[in-house]
Order: structure tokens, then C-alpha cells, then sequence
């Protein structure tokens, strides 16, 4: 490495770590924004292609099988054909729309994916083959969730989809993700850029579960530099506060393929020089009349962009989990269309003891995870939980090692007065540990920013990144995935709590210091980077619900 190379990757490190630190909530101030919510430059949350052809997607009905607990079996699912069904089926279950709210006139989406905010930073595209019922050549395509629909933004010539996909196992495609950080940033402010990559975590995280529930897999790939994903996409002409900004690309393929050629995947020169020529055959749509810039935001963009490079050949994993309990006849696709966010938690609800080291079982990485294996990184996450009101488990801390040398690192660091005493009662293969019994609600909403919904559910938790020493050793971009690790975590504790009649609400507002001292931390060696908590939810019967696609009824010209 050149010393002009060295002190590039430090200078983006620098700034990654200032813009941690400056993006922290505390409980004498919050981390810089307006302060109002300028509703005059509230960003449209769907971008569309104008002049693009549209392929609208059918919305495959939810039937009962597979049930959600198979989702965890292993190798028993046959793998979907890829078809226009499948297609369909698969962004209906993971990036959709899951319905309408309407009160008193006002009326907004639901998605299948959560959002910060329900303001959607997360744009999708399709890079595919023919695909029977759909397409006969291959192309890239944008989705729209308001529509669920395909925008087609270019056709690609066969032989360079050969030489893209030539890693890819037969029936297998590509998911590119972006990101439009003003979305997040109109309300948030500076604090936007750590909320719009747990976003796409929760995105990632419901792809992998609709890729599941057909039989599919799904697997990051490292190898492909942003500039190049963004290339592919189209992404690359925009410019302004609402460009996309390239940031993800996952294989998508039957569940037990193996690749025709074990080699990373990459694009081809020639199919890179294609994509900077051709003509995309629609324009994205005006988000806002007007744009607050946020400089810091630009800057940690930029140093936290992948450059690829010489990754480890991709390989489907293979694997099974340990039996975890009966199955539950338990829809996976109604879960995952009608999962919801709570706003409020009754306080009252108990979960059984078993039921939530069931749950926890879920939230550790093995390579045949539905969500989980498909980060090819040693995971960084570990969770402190909250627990209020588990049957037959006390109340108190607790401690979730998701990674095996978590514990030994964790109570050489933390306070000296914590118990780090092996939960007896939990399975053996459950690294869970109670580190003091004691009631934690108030503590627990105190540290979410004060919000009564951390302490109204059965259990909170707080998801513990290996943060500096992990940075300094994968690079600046690895900031990014520190976050989508949360946000898969997130969107499994979403579907665990709905699985269990409950409702889960991810949590971005936290005093991140205050966090880190209750344990003793005192550096940037662990950092809380997002809260969750889970219980039962309470609806409010004022809200009207109003089905997903009702408007693809409407005559085009009729739409408001």
C-alpha cells in the first residue's frame, strides 16, 4: 500500500469517526437538524422513471404454507422456477406496499419494509435474464412500490449478461439497492445517514425472507465498487440532494445451487462502457421544490464508499440449524405483509419464558440463516436486553453474545459489579447471560430518548456494535454494514414479534453515551448503534385501513 493510499483510507476513517460522534443524541442536546419539519419540502417517498414502460406485477395472494417456522428447516423448501409469479411474489414479500392509513382526510402508505420515520430512503432495481411471463431479454429495471411494478431503463445485450451473471447458479439475479439520503435528512438531519443504512439493513433483511419463503437464497456481493454498481443501475447521471447513491447489490438464486464457475461476480469492461452509453429510457421524478443541504452527511457518503477489490469467492452456503421447538401454522407471507410497527404497547402483556429464547435462538448467525447467512462478514453485533416481563425469567439485564468472542472481550471492559452469570434455564446453545436483576423500564426509556414504548413491552434491547477496532481493521465503508447488520437484526425481531401475536418498533432516537455507561464503556471500542423493542401493540381505532393496491384500479388519469 502506497503512503498516499494509507493516508486516504486514514483520512475517511477520521471521518467516519467524527461523524459518529457529532451524529450523537444526548440528554443535554440531540444531534443537529432543523428542529421543525418543513412540510413545504417534504420528499414524494416513491421515485418513478418517467417515460419508462411499466410491467405491473400481479399481487400473488397469501396463502397459509410456508409456514414462518420453516423458514428456519434447512434445505426443506423447493426452490420457486423464476418466472413472472415468482418475481412478483418476491417484491410483494419484501419492498411493497402492505396498505393505506387514513384519518380525517390525511392518508399515507404502509410498507412490507419498515422506514425511520416512514419516509423510504431505499430505492430497488432488478438486473435479470429473460424471465418466462415477463421479459425475453435481459435488462435492468427499476421497482415501484407504488405500483409494484418494473420501470424497464435499459435492455442488456445477451453475451454481456453472460459474462455478468457467469457466477451466478442457473434461475439466479441480481438486486441492486440505493439510497436517497434527503428523505431521511428532510426530518432527521445530520443524524439521517446512520438511519437511511439501518433502513437498508431492514431491506436487505425482508429481501432474504421473501427469497426464503420461494426457496431462494440471497448473498451480498463485496466485490463490485459502488462506482460500478452505480454505473450498472443508471444511478451515476444524477446529481443534487435526491441522487441516488449506489450502495448494495445482492445475488439472488435457488436455495442448494452451486455456481457454475466459483469466482467472484464482476462486471464486465465492455458491459460498464455499455451502461455509460445507452440511454435510460426514463427520468427519475422531482422529489422536493426545495433541499436543506447537509454538508456532513456529503462527506460521510463519500468516505464511506466500497471500492471492491479482490473479495472471496461467493459461494451458496450450506448448513442447517439446530431444531429450535414444533412449528407454528403460522403464515411466513401473511407475516411478512402484514408485520406493522407499533406506536404504542399496552405495558401489561407477558411472554412466556421458552417463546423468547426461541426468539433469541433466531438473532444468532449461522450460515444457513434465512437473513443472516448472507452477510459475509464475522458478525459485530451483540445485544444488551432489557427484559420486563418474560414468565419465570427475572427481570433485569442481559447480556445476548451473537458473537463467540464476544464475552470474554465484554466483562474484561464493562463494570466490575455485573453478574455475567450464565442464564441456567436457557438452551445450551443460547449464549445468553443476566448481568443484574433488576426492574430496567425506566431505565430502558430513559436511554431511547425518553419514549414509553421501550418500557411498555415485554423486553427492549440495545444492539452493541464492535465498533473502532472493527472500522480500523475492514475500512471506512464497513461503517455502512455495521448498520445493515443492525437493521437485519431488526427485521428478524420484527417478524419474531408478530409470530408471537406481538408487534415489534424499531427505535432510532437513543442517547448513545448514556447507553455505552451503563455497562461501564467508556471509549469507541463498542457503540450502540440502534434500540428495538417488542411487545404487545395497541391499535388506534381511529385510523381507517385501506388496501395496498386499491389505486391500480383507478384509471391513469384519475390517480391523485
Amino acid at each position: 500500500m502506497t503512503s498516499e493510499a494509507d493516508g486516504s483510507i486514514k483520512e475517511a476513517l477520521a471521518v467516519v469517526l467524527d461523524y459518529h460522534e457529532r451524529t450523537k443524541h444526548h440528554k443535554d442536546r440531540y444531534a443537529r437538524s432543523l428542529g421543525y419539519l418543513d412540510w413545504d419540502t417534504q420528499p414524494i417517498p416513491y421515485r418513478f422513471y418517467e417515460g419508462a414502460e411499466q410491467l405491473w406485477l400481479a399481487e400473488v395472494p397469501v396463502e397459509e404454507t410456508p409456514y414462518y417456522d420453516d423458514l428456519y428447516g434447512g434445505e426443506g423448501l423447493l426452490p420457486a422456477a423464476l418466472n413472472a409469479r415468482s418475481v412478483a411474489q418476491f417484491f410483494y414479500d419484501s419492498l411493497a406496499l402492505a396498505g393505506w392509513k387514513e384519518f380525517r382526510g390525511a392518508k399515507w402508505s404502509l410498507r412490507v419494509n419498515p422506514s425511520s420515520g416512514n419516509l423510504h430512503p431505499t430505492e430497488a432495481y432488478l438486473i435479470a435474464g429473460p424471465i418466462d411471463g415477463l421479459a425475453k431479454t435481459p435488462a435492468v429495471y427499476h421497482y415501484s412500490p407504488f405500483y409494484h411494478a418494473l420501470e424497464e431503463l435499459r435492455t442488456m445485450p445477451a453475451l454481456m449478461w453472460g459474462e455478468l451473471s457467469e457466477a451466478l447458479p442457473p434461475g439466479g439475479f441480481l438486486v441492486g439497492l440505493t439510497s436517497i439520503h434527503w428523505r431521511e435528512s428532510w426530518k432527521y438531519g445530520e443524524r439521517a445517514f446512520r438511519y437511511s443504512q439501518i433502513d437498508l439493513g431492514h431491506a436487505l433483511g425482508a429481501l432474504a425472507f421473501a427469497a426464503s419463503a420461494l426457496g431462494w437464497r440471497i448473498r451480498l456481493v463485496e466485490n463490485l465498487s459502488d462506482r460500478d454498481l452505480g454505473t450498472l443501475l443508471g444511478v451515476d447521471r444524477q446529481s443534487g440532494a435526491e441522487a441516488e447513491q449506489p450502495t448494495a447489490l445482492v445475488a439472488v438464486y435457488p436455495r442448494g445451487a452451486r455456481p457454475r464457475q466459483i469466482k467472484p461476480l464482476a462486471a464486465p469492461k465492455c458491459l460498464l462502457d455499455y451502461s455509460r452509453s445507452a440511454p435510460l429510457a426514463g427520468e427519475p421524478n422531482e422529489l422536493s421544490v426545495e433541499h436543506q443541504r447537509w454538508n456532513v452527511i456529503d462527506e460521510v457518503e463519500r468516505a464511506t464508499r466500497h471500492s471492491g477489490g479482490n473479495a472471496p469467492p461467493w459461494t451458496p452456503e450450506a448448513g442447517a440449524p439446530q431444531p429450535d421447538g414444533r412449528t407454528r401454522p403460522v403464515s411466513a407471507r401473511k407475516l411478512f405483509r402484514e408485520r406493522r410497527s407499533a406506536q404504542m404497547m399496552d405495558g401489561e402483556a407477558t411472554l412466556e419464558r421458552d417463546d423468547f429464547f426461541r426468539l433469541l435462538r433466531r438473532l444468532t448467525p449461522h450460515p444457513a440463516h434465512p437473513v443472516f447467512g448472507m452477510l459475509p462478514w464475522r458478525p459485530a453485533i451483540n445485544l444488551l436486553l432489557f427484559v420486563h416481563r418474560v414468565r419465570d425469567l427475572d427481570p433485569g439485564l442481559y447480556f445476548l453474545a451473537r458473537e463467540p468472542g464476544a464475552l470474554d472481550v465484554f466483562q474484561g471492559l464493562t463494570r466490575s459489579d455485573l453478574a455475567w452469570k450464565r442464564v441456567e434455564s436457557a438452551p445450551a446453545d443460547l449464549p445468553l447471560y443476566v448481568l443484574a436483576s433488576c426492574d430496567f423500564r425506566m431505565m430502558a426509556q430513559q436511554l431511547s430518548c425518553n419514549q414509553d414504548i421501550a418500557a411498555q413491552g415485554v423486553f427492549a434491547a440495545a444492539m452493541l456494535a464492535e465498533f473502532e477496532p472493527r472500522l480500523r481493521r475492514e475500512g471506512a465503508s464497513f461503517y455502512r454494514r455495521l448498520f445493515w447488520e443492525a437493521g437485519t437484526i431488526g427485521q428478524a425481531l420484527y417478524l419474531e414479534a408478530e409470530a408471537l401475536g406481538m408487534r415489534g418498533t424499531g427505535i432510532g432516537c437513543f442517547f448513545d453515551d448514556p447507553t455505552h455507561e451503563l455497562l461501564g464503556l467508556g471509549d469507541a471500542r463498542f457503540q450502540s448503534l440502534y434500540h428495538f423493542t417488542v411487545g404487545r401493540g395497541v391499535d388506534d381505532p381511529r385510523l381507517k385501513s385501506i388496501p395496498a393496491y386499491a389505486h391500480r384500479d383507478i384509471p391513469l388519469g384519475e390517480r391523485g
